[in-house]
């Protein structure tokens, strides 16, 4: 799994707003900052710029959050994460708890293992 680039970034958060503003509208954006839909059409153009409190108040109304980025963190898909903590509660039964012995592996191995458990998850949803 390879680490995203700067510009790749980039381009994924400019697709997030993009997606958040037709999800709900440019009327609908703008009335969260107390703007009219023109005025969200000329931010988009990069005719108007927004204060930060404008920029909290429009991913709140887009359903977007900001999540810090942390070399030791790695963003995990929802779905993916709920089965496979399911999967795991399933498996090892009371052995998965808070008070459960913990190791530490390295970050390339729990990717690895999260490739691995999404493939088995998907082949599994293929034999239903």
């Amino acid at each position: 799994m390879n680490k995203p680039t700067r510009e790749s970034k980039k381009s994924a958060n400019y697709a997030l707003i993009l997606n958040g503003i037709h999800a709900i509208g440019v009327s609908q954006s703008g009335k969260a900052i107390n703007r009219d839909a023109s005025f969200i059409s000329r931010l988009k153009s990069g005719e108007k710029k927004i204060s930060i409190d404008e920029i909290v108040e429009l991913f709140d109304a887009w359903g977007l959050e900001l999540v810090e980025q942390a070399s030791d963190k790695v963003q995990v898909d929802r779905i993916l994460y709920k089965a496979l903590v399911e999967l795991s509660d399933n498996t090892l039964g009371s052995a998965v708890s808070d008070n459960a012995p913990k190791i530490n592996i390295s970050q390339h191995l729990y990717e690895s293992l999260l490739q691995l458990s999404n493939v088995g998850i998907k082949a599994m949803l293929e034999q239903k």
